[in-house]
Order: structure tokens, then C-alpha cells, then sequence
């Protein structure tokens, strides 16, 4: 079988599922794990971001949702070429992986014989579900169903220990500024980890919202996710104004690998949990989360 994986997460469960031979093609923005790198790129973005700041990022987003510009390019030869018999595509957001609608067109176009498996993952049973509809495709069922009791049975040991514990309040932030609240299974990893988090929508899209509204609600810990940052990236995005509104809040604020542990609907969200339960509940756990995966921040 010839698999092409049209966003990242996607990667992820193919290579958690030992199918890694079988990936002939990802994105641009596949970069787990390392050797994945060395794979033909099919879909490349027609912007980078690398040298902008999170204000100029959301409102060059923000222009092109409204004049109805395509932030994504697919390779239709090299597409073609490939002759894959699996494509996974997504459903949920159109800014962070190629929309549906100009995946499907794709494939219509140089390789109509090829299975679509088009998932739409918005809360953490989704995130499971999705492994396992991988795992039935690919013909690697018994693994996903082992790789789901694993990551189950992790969340599980976590909430175990936390239950009896006090709830931290908590934020997460998935951008900077303007200033959003985090959805779909954020909410819920934050509930895993002994927090919770009342400005977040569960099985939601992530939303905008005020400065003013996230000083109302006055959590004692803020947690940086912005979605695509890595920690070092967000630190250096930590100037003028957003520093400055973070640090009105007087709250305890961390910045964490988001890209790796928040944003990707995968296998290694578990781990996204593990690091909040380490900020939320020192004396509990110690040394859970990945090394390096998150800093907290003096301002």
C-alpha cells in the first residue's frame, strides 16, 4: 500500500502504526519524526511566516479567509506520479492544512482511484477514533486498537491521581495577540491534567476573545499554545504589547513545544497532558513531560 498524508497528524499515526515504508508522500509541514523530512513534498504553503509577528500572521490569515485566497499548492504531478492508494486528507481547519474541498479536487484530478479517508477530529475521542479508522485502512487494526489502550490507559493513570486533588484555573492561549482561546481537545487535556479552563469550548473551534475578558476571568496559569509555535519561537514572539498583557495578569505563565504536544490531533496530545500535569500539580508529578517541552516565563 501507498499512503499520502495531507497534514501531520496523519503522519504521526502512520508511523506510531510501524507504516512508515509505506508513506510516499507528505506536506510541507510534516516534520515527525525526522526521517519523515526526507519524503516527497506534495503540498507546500504559498506563504511562510517565519520572519513575521503574531499580529501580522492573523491579519494576513485574516485577508486571505475573506478575499477567499489559498494559503496551500498542491504538486498535481507529482501527485499524479506517485499513484498513492490511500490519501488522508482533514476537515477541521483550513488555515493550519490544505482545505478538503482543494484535496478532493486534487485527487479528482491526477489520481481518481486512490481511497480518501477525510477525518475530522474535534474533541479527544476523535483524536482516538481517528487512529483507529487509520489503523482499519491501512490494514493495521490490532495496532491502532493497542496504541488507543496505551494512550487510555496513560490519560487514565493521570486523572486517577488528580481527582482527589484542587482543580488549577488555567488558560490556554493558542495565539498571542489578538489573544484566542483554545478548543476542540485542548479543554479536555486540560481537565485530564487536574485544571480546568472556562474561557475554552469543548469540541469547539478555538475563538477570539479581549484581553479584558481573560483579566476578568483571572487564571492562575496561563499556558502558551499558539498553534505551529515551538517554545523557542514563542519566546521570541513575548514583545511589546503581548508582553505586556501577560504580565498585567500577574498570572504564572508557561510556554510550551506547542506545534508537538497541543496542535497535532495526535498520538503525542498524551504528552501535551503530561505537561500540563507537571504545571499544574508539581508535588504530584515530576519528570513526566518530555525534556525541554515547556519553560516557565518571568517577565
Amino acid at each position: 500500500m501507498k499512503i499520502c498524508s495531507l497534514f501531520p497528524t496523519a503522519t504521526e499515526i502512520i508511523y506510531s502504526l510501524g507504516l512508515i515504508d509505506n508513506l510516499v508522500g507528505i506536506t510541507y509541514a510534516c516534520d515527525y519524526p525526522p526521517e519523515v523530512k526526507s519524503k516527497p513534498i506534495i503540498v507546500r504553503r504559498l506563504k511562510y511566516f517565519d520572519n513575521l509577528n503574531p499580529e501580522e500572521i492573523d491579519a494576513y490569515i485574516s485577508k486571505a479567509a475573506k478575499e477567499g485566497e489559498t494559503l496551500y499548492q498542491v504538486n498535481l504531478e507529482l501527485l499524479k506520479e506517485l499513484k498513492p492508494n490511500l490519501i488522508i486528507t482533514q476537515g477541521l481547519c483550513d488555515v493550519c492544512s490544505l482545505p478538503e474541498i482543494q484535496a478532493y479536487k486534487a485527487v479528482e484530478e491526477t489520481c481518481k482511484d486512490a481511497q480518501i479517508l477525510n477525518l475530522k477530529t474535534e474533541s479527544f475521542k476523535d483524536v482516538l477514533s481517528s487512529i483507529l479508522l487509520i489503523g482499519k485502512a491501512t490494514n493495521r487494526l490490532k495496532e491502532a486498537e493497542s496504541l488507543v489502550h496505551k494512550i487510555k490507559a496513560e490519560v487514565e493513570e493521570i486523572y486517577e491521581k488528580v481527582k482527589t486533588l484542587g482543580k488549577v484555573k488555567a488558560f490556554c492561549l493558542e495565539w498571542l495577540n489578538p489573544p484566542w482561546a483554545s478548543g476542540h481537545w485542548v479543554p479536555e487535556m486540560v481537565e485530564y491534567a487536574g485544571g480546568y479552563d472556562e474561557l475554552a469550548r469543548k469540541g469547539e473551534p478555538s475563538r477570539r476573545i479581549t484581553w479584558e475578558e481573560v483579566r476578568a476571568y483571572s487564571p492562575e496559569v496561563v499556558i502558551l499554545i499558539p498553534c505551529g509555535f515551538s517554545v523557542e519561537k514563542t519566546l521570541k514572539s513575548l514583545k511589546g504589547e503581548v508582553r505586556e498583557k501577560l504580565k498585567s495578569l500577574g498570572s504564572q505563565i508557561y510556554a510550551t513545544e506547542a506545534s508537538s504536544y497541543f496542535n497535532k490531533a495526535g498520538p503525542r496530545l498524551v504528552d501535551g497532558i503530561k505537561i500540563l500535569a507537571e504545571i499544574f500539580h508539581k508535588d504530584v508529578f515530576e519528570d513526566i513531560a518530555p525534556r525541554g517541552s515547556y519553560v516557565k516565563i518571568n517577565l
